[in-house]
């Protein structure tokens, strides 16, 4: 039994023993040596698999079964071989025109007029096309004194077989429409003489004056579209500019005049100016100049550098740019280094930390216990404010600049039954003696008095002290049982406090909370004023 394979000859799949294959493998490489070296050697040889695929599909007929080597010799006797070619080459010429019974018609549109009809019928006909396309002018023209027979017709007809025909596109279509023998010689000589026709008429073609007018007339229209993009983008280049100018002039203005006063306004006292932001209030002594110089370079320098550029693409006047890069961009360098190493720098100032803690007894014998807001704090303070940061306010009176912090107070559960109020005062610094110095630099007021506690709403610097995280936390110990009211002002400074309801800070306060061991929940404040009044009431009576 044979091995069979299966293979694709133009598109066309077919089934091929293992014989058959090799010689015609054999012959596939010789047509390939034969033709690969030529210019339109390719397309010769995809015409030759073209014609092989067709005589095996003839021989095969439905398409099924299997290609032998008795098929693979009969397709190579028609086609023939490559190296008979040179000495059928003048056989040919004497016989080129005998084949007629292998005709077929077909549109001959390499050499058409129109659509080809009468240079297609000259071919199957063996007559010259001129006789034709003189038959067919005389038909329409004469025609008309014909009964039968009418101008119109004649159209018609050419239109029709324009439409029916087709037209001869590839070698093989070419070769049958000529009646010649579809072979390796004749599509080898068809093809040449294609490529031949080409060249013909590209050279005519270079060589033809309407040619040399439109290579002209194109060159011209180059020349002229050239010019009009170098004065384009001459255009944009100055516009642009002009843009980089005005915006570097207005940006370094802006910063210089910025600097300045915000250098004049910080070091020199003109702390009414409430739009300056008060960098003394947390750099460190000293820090202020390097802090005005690494801006300059860092905002200053781009800033300048768009104007360099600019004024160069304005001018174009010639420098050495890459020595001014460079310099700009040490500079520039420079400058962030400079921020870099203040902020490094500051954060040295809240390595320490420090607390301390005070504790108040509340003195008092009554069941309800009152916390309020100090009304006669300074009211400017939420009024002219300018910085707000971390808890911590910064503003401007007419006694100077003026820090102060929000204190946040928290209600826990006592472990006696007194009430009492601890206070935590906390502060950095670069060492545990700056930070001690900070936190005594930090005021905090409260006023006990017997069921009554009023806070202030913040606690205060010193004058010129510098923020170094400093802050309060307060927390209250209620004892089981006993009750507080949160005053309606009481919500800038309560702080995340516990109760059972699980009610939020803000809606806590102008309530009555009693602690349980649970922690605070909401009492009903009629019961509680009532019972309050009857407190009151026997207090009296004894007194009396």
């Amino acid at each position: 039994m044979k091995k069979t394979l299966t293979i694709n000859i133009s598109g066309t799949v077919f089934h091929i023993d293992e014989d058959a294959y090799e010689k015609l493998q054999n012959y596939l490489h010789k047509v390939s040596l034969h033709f690969g070296a030529e210019s339109e050697g390719r397309e010769i040889i995809q015409d030759i698999e073209s014609r092989i695929s067709e005589l095996f599909s003839q021989k095969l007929k439905g398409g099924e079964g299997v290609i032998n080597t008795e098929m693979v010799d009969d397709v190579v006797s028609v086609m023939g071989m490559p190296e008979d070619f040179l000495e059928e080459e003048e056989e040919q010429e004497e016989v080129k025109g005998s084949h007629v019974r292998n005709r077929r018609l077909y549109r001959d549109i390499d050499h058409r007029m129109l659509g080809g009809v009468c240079s297609g019928l000259s071919a199957y006909f063996n007559i010259d096309p001129v006789i034709l396309r003189l038959l067919f002018a005389v038909l329409v023209i004469f025609s008309s004194s014909w009964h039968f027979f009418s101008g119109g017709t004649v159209v018609i007809i050419y239109l029709l077989l324009w439409i029916v025909v087709p037209a001869a596109k590839t070698t093989l279509q070419k070769l049958e429409m000529r009646g010649e023998d579809i072979n390796i010689s004749n599509i080898e000589r068809s093809i040449k003489d294609e490529y031949t026709q080409v060249k013909e008429k590209y050279h005519n073609f270079r060589s033809s004056a309407s040619y040399a007018k439109g290579k002209e007339r194109m060159q011209e229209a180059g020349e002229v579209v050239y010019s009009g993009s170098n004065l384009l983008l001459l255009i944009i280049v100055k516009v642009v500019g002009v843009l980089l100018i005005i915006i570097g002039l207005s940006s370094l203005i802006a910063l210089s005049v910025g600097m300045f006063a915000g250098y004049q306004f910080t070091d020199h006292g003109f702390e009414s100016f409430n739009m300056i932001p008060f960098f003394d209030t947390f750099l460190s002594t000293g820090s202020m100049g390097w802090m005005w110089f690494g801006l300059s370079l860092a905002l200053g320098v781009p800033m300048l550098m768009l104007i360099y550029a600019g004024t160069k693409m304005l001018f174009r006047y010639k420098t050495n740019s890459v020595v001014i890069g460079f310099s700009a961009l040490g500079l520039w360098l420079a400058g962030v280094i400079i921020l870099v190493g203040l902020g490094v720098g500051q954060m040295s100032n809240f390595k320490e930390s420090i607390g301390h803690t005070e504790l108040k007894s509340i003195n008092t014998n009554s069941n309800v216990l009152y916390l309020k807001m100090n009304d006669s704090f300074p009211k400017e303070i939420d009024e002219n404010m300018n910085i707000d940061f971390d808890g911590v306010k910064v503003l401007s009176t007419d006694n100077g600049r003026v820090m102060v912090g929000k204190p946040k107070l928290d209600v826990e559960v006592s472990d006696n039954d007194k009430y009492s109020l601890e206070i935590h005062y906390t502060s950095k610094g670069n060492d545990e003696d700056d930070a001690r110095k900070n936190l005594k630099a930090i005021t905090y007021n409260i006023n006990p008095k017997d069921s009554v506690i009023v806070f202030d709403p913040f606690f205060v610097f010193k004058k010129n002290t510098q923020w170094r995280k400093q802050d309060v936390k307060m927390t209250l110990k209620v004892p089981v049982g006993k009750t507080i009211y949160l005053g309606d002002n009481m919500m800038d400074i309560i702080f995340d406090i516990n109760n059972v309801t699980h009610v939020w800070d803000g809606d806590m306060v102008g309530k009555y909370w009693t602690m349980t061991d649970d922690g605070l929940t909401l009492r009903d404040s009629i019961k509680v004023e009532k019972n309050v009044k009857k407190v009151l009431n026997v207090k009296k009576r004894i007194k009396k």
